[in-house]
């Protein structure tokens, strides 16, 4: 009898906790495709695959008021492929996000881990938003971005005044005896003013040692016109190794993402001109086309087309969030 009081008391207890958290929100998307890739070198294949347009995610995001003007927040966002069903980002539990942070007058302080800033910059620029079969982080940022697009152990602190927003980034290596190694180093600085949005990011990655790194610098902007919205950047990819550069392009995107009623045709090109291996400059074309049912469901499917090897991509798919 005393057992079953003592847990009807625990259970009692946890229920109160839970209800007393009520800025706790609990989300997710899911994101399901048919994808078709063929080239020069490889027959056709066909798939069908999680997260290709915006990846799948079940998440749990809150905040507290601390009042003056202060709160906190956190947000734990574990990442799953639906097709499979296995979990995403290596296995870890939270990989797509795992930070609290505290806001205030000052600005944004989180601590964890978090997006790069330079890649969630690039997709506001891209009119894929580095998705679906044009994804640009594919070509521009493509050194940094292959390595992994999340840095762990991370400081991020964000501020905006007046149309100017800046985020800085450091992503400790946390090796024994060399700061260096491992260590993360990003920064985006952005303007917003009406119709334009402008961007400069940058984002390094030292390797293991802490004597080479991959450095991705992107420049970038939106113009809303209104009939449609015109995109642009462009990016110096370098990666050094020892002293020795080992990878060394520059990437130009040009776009147009164009509203149909609840529809948007999107559009981009992209031109890759490599410094260091002769006759290897590269292009692609994409075209892609969002429907949305509803406010949480959207039909997409897009198509790309590279000189690389004559890589063709194809998607159709399904995105649902709640």
């Amino acid at each position: 009898m005393k057992k079953s009081l003592l847990v009807l008391a625990v259970l009692g207890f946890a229920a109160g906790s839970v209800a007393a958290q009520s800025s706790v929100t609990v989300y997710g998307l899911l994101d399901m495709s048919v994808n078709s890739l063929h080239s020069d070198s490889t027959a056709t294949t066909v798939t069908l695959d999680s997260g290709k347009w915006l990846g799948s995610r079940l998440g749990f995001k809150g905040s507290e008021d601390l009042g003056n003007g202060y709160s906190v927040e956190f947000k734990l966002e574990n990442g799953f492929n639906g097709d499979t069903g296995s979990a995403g980002q290596g296995g870890r539990i939270f990989g797509r996000q795992s930070y609290i942070g505290l806001n205030g007058d000052f600005g944004a302080l989180k601590v964890g881990r978090q997006w790069i800033p330079a890649y969630m910059a690039l997709a506001a620029i891209d009119p894929l938003e580095v998705g679906m079969a044009g994804d640009a982080s594919v070509w521009l940022g493509a050194n940094v971005f292959d390595l992994d697009v999340r840095t762990s152990n991370a400081v991020n602190y964000t501020a905006s005044l007046r149309g100017v927003s800046v985020v800085l980034s450091y992503g400790l290596g946390e090796v024994t005896g060399n700061s260096a190694a491992d260590r993360q180093l990003g920064y985006v600085l952005g303007y917003a003013n009406g119709p334009f949005n402008g961007v400069l990011t940058q984002h390094t990655i030292n390797d293991a040692t802490g004597t080479g790194s991959a450095r991705a610098t992107i420049v970038g902007a939106t113009w809303n016109f209104g009939p449609a919205m015109a995109h642009l950047a462009y990016d110096v990819d370098k990666t050094k190794a020892a002293g020795a550069t080992i990878y060394d392009k520059r990437n130009a995107l040009i776009g147009v993402s164009v509203p149909l009623g609840v529809g948007k045709v999107r559009l981009d090109y992209i031109r890759q001109d490599d410094r260091l291996v002769t006759d290897s400059d590269a292009h692609q074309t994409a075209l892609a086309y969002t429907y949305d049912l509803s406010k949480r469901t959207t039909l997409y499917t897009s198509y790309a087309h590279a000189s690389t090897d004559s890589a063709t991509k194809l998607n159709a798919g399904v995105l649902h969030t709640f």
